[in-house]
């Protein structure tokens, strides 16, 4: 299991990819922006895979990812894969079977869209939509046709980051036949076969207080699960060219067995002292032979970090200008229109004040101060890049001078992450949708601070 530092029970969370496992994985590239990430997803069994902690990877990803504000494309993306129809194999019984194969597929799908409908949130908020907006339009449309529209509009906004299930998944590239004909090797393959063994020992050694099902039952769907998933995630990953696997937890020995033995280095005859050298391959015909192996199906494994109140973000009162920002009115809720057309959901730029209400998370003490500055321009113009930052919203040039505009750069960085974090947050959608809208509003809204900036600039 993945580790999770500060108070379980926190608003906000984020994710580090650091430990000397996963920093040996990422050497290998000189930088994870053009990289490919397969991020899976358990459905049941995993609370590091919803909720918050989704959020924090879906964040993650986003920043890592997307298009920067130059319009440069990005050579990265990351794919969201939700383990649902094969979580079918948990749901089975000693043989002789009373459900048949589709029953349990059709029980296991039903559980997948439940998973989906309740974190629609988490992969809504860096497109910067919460799921009551999104319902209000596509709440109609079956879960594979919602995630079809979050897709297109993660494409058209340059997010980079996309939802796949599991049949859509094993279907590309046409992989679904070779991954059955991949199946029975796990029984017949020594080293295969013990390292599936392992896992499932595993797998029932954490079940042993479950009374109500016996350990053969475990061992079972244990067995029969690893052998699907194991080609699906390793060999079709690699094949597909993903660079990383993120998961919440460690690797799983079958994992990287099933990477040794389908995907292996590219050997070709070769010249040496002036004769042609061929090497007979013997390897199984099923594997597939890649450049380099060492750069395909890392495993990253994330580290959370929880939080109450995200540390450094506390600004004093006496170093804003009074008139600038302004709390929401009371009762104020205006709905932000989605359309089906992704142009139209544009990217939020926002700015939040230090006197924000507790419920936000952030707090409105004075006592401790991010910077000390009398310059109040290079306060309010870190805070705004910040923020546009967090979302890759175009700098709010309508404030600044059209040059490039001075700031102070961490304080920029506190304040891109105190962005993230709110949006990321537990709280209500509506509420924080609403409270960030009225904020932009605020500040939109106020020409005399607008005028300051340009004459004091």
């Amino acid at each position: 299991m993945s580790k999770v530092k500060g108070p379980k029970d926190s608003v906000f969370s984020s994710v580090t990819f650091d430990g000397k496992a996963n920093g040996k994985a990422k050497c290998r590239f000189p930088s994870l922006a053009d990289t490919k990430d397969l991020v899976l997803l358990s459905i049941r069994g995993n609370e590091l895979c919803e909720g918050k902690y989704l959020g924090a990877m879906v964040q993650y990803a986003v920043d890592m990812h997307q298009n920067k504000p130059n319009g440069t494309l990005s050579k990265g993306k990351a794919t969201f894969l939700i383990a649902d129809e094969i979580y079918w194999h948990n749901l089975r019984s000693l043989p002789p079977e009373t459900a048949s194969e589709e029953e349990l597929k059709n029980q296991a799908l039903m559980m997948g869209e439940e998973y989906i409908k309740a974190n629609l949130d988490q992969f809504l908020t860096p497109l910067g939509i919460n799921s009551t907006e999104f319902n209000a339009t596509h709440g109609n449309k079956t879960v594979d046709e919602q995630i079809s529209v979050i897709n297109q509009l993660a494409l058209d906004m340059g997010k980079n980051i996309e939802i796949v299930r599991w049949h859509t998944w094993i279907s590309r590239d046409n992989a679904e036949d070779q991954i059955k004909q991949m199946v029975p090797l796990y029984k017949t393959t020594d080293g295969l076969k013990a390292a599936i063994d392992t896992d499932a020992d595993s797998f029932v050694m954490r079940h042993r207080d479950d009374t109500a099902i016996s350990q053969d039952v475990w061992r079972h769907r244990s067995e029969n699960y690893l052998t699907e998933e194991n080609p699906a995630v390793m060999w079709l990953a690699g094949k597909l060219g993903y660079n990383f696997i993120i998961y919440p937890g460690k690797i799983l020995s079958s994992f990287e067995e099933t990477k040794k033995f389908f995907l292996v280095k590219d050997h070709k005859p070769f010249i040496r002292d002036g004769q042609s050298i061929s090497d007979d391959c013997a390897h199984n015909p099923l594997s597939t032979h890649v450049p380099d192996p060492d750069r395909l199906v890392n495993w990253l494994e994330p580290t959370f970090i929880n939080s109450n109140t995200p540390k450094g973000f506390k600004v004093s009162s006496s170093d804003l200008p009074p008139a600038f920002f302004s709390a929401p009115e009371a009762g104020r809720s205006r709905k932000h229109k989605l359309t089906e057309e992704a142009d139209d959901v544009p990217a939020k730029a926002i700015a939040i004040s230090s006197g924000m209400n507790s419920n936000t998370g952030v707090s409105s003490s004075t006592d401790d101060v991010i910077l000390s500055s009398s310059s109040r321009k290079l306060i309010i113009s870190s805070m705004i890049e910040g923020m546009n930052l967090a979302l890759k919203h175009p700098s709010t040039s309508m404030f600044m001078q059209e040059e490039p505009h001075t700031t102070y750069s961490s304080m920029v960085e506190k304040f891109q992450q105190m962005t993230k974090q709110i949006l990321n947050s537990d709280l209500d959608p509506v509420e924080k949708v609403d409270f960030v809208k009225a904020l932009i509003e605020a500040c939109l809204q106020n020409d005399d601070f607008s005028t300051s900036l340009k004459m004091n600039s």
